[in-house]
């Protein structure tokens, strides 16, 4: 089954940057709708999102906000290839780990991976 997916993303933001490179790495057919950081907050109420906050998703036209949430929506609507390993214990450790690669470092990798051409 497809799904219609559109993605609201800023990308000047992480998390949204995240949730591209999730799209992708599910093969998942999608749209971007790029909004400018700032204005994207007063944007997302009248899209039908409860917060105001960036990454945002609609699947199917069902509103979906926030990285975590988003990422098991997907994991949901195509399992394969999956976002987190099986293991739970495996699942706890890439969690706790995500602190350490944070910061601008992290970012900027992730930033530079998106504007490779393809």
């Amino acid at each position: 089954m497809t799904h219609d997916v559109t993605l609201y993303m800023s990308n000047e933001s992480a998390p949204s940057l995240t949730a591209r490179l999730m799209l992708e790495h599910k093969r998942i057919d999608h749209t971007c709708k790029h909004l400018m950081v700032g204005p994207h907050a007063f944007a997302m109420p009248p899209r039908g999102f409860e917060m105001m906050t960036v990454p945002a998703m609609r699947i199917s036209g069902r509103p979906v906000q926030g990285s975590r949430v988003i990422s098991r929506a997907l994991d949901e609507i195509q399992f394969q290839p999956p976002l987190f390993p099986a293991d739970p214990q495996r699942r706890q450790g890439g969690r706790r780990g995500r602190t350490a690669r944070r910061g601008a470092a992290g970012r900027r990798a992730a930033h530079r991976a998106l504007r490779r051409p393809a």
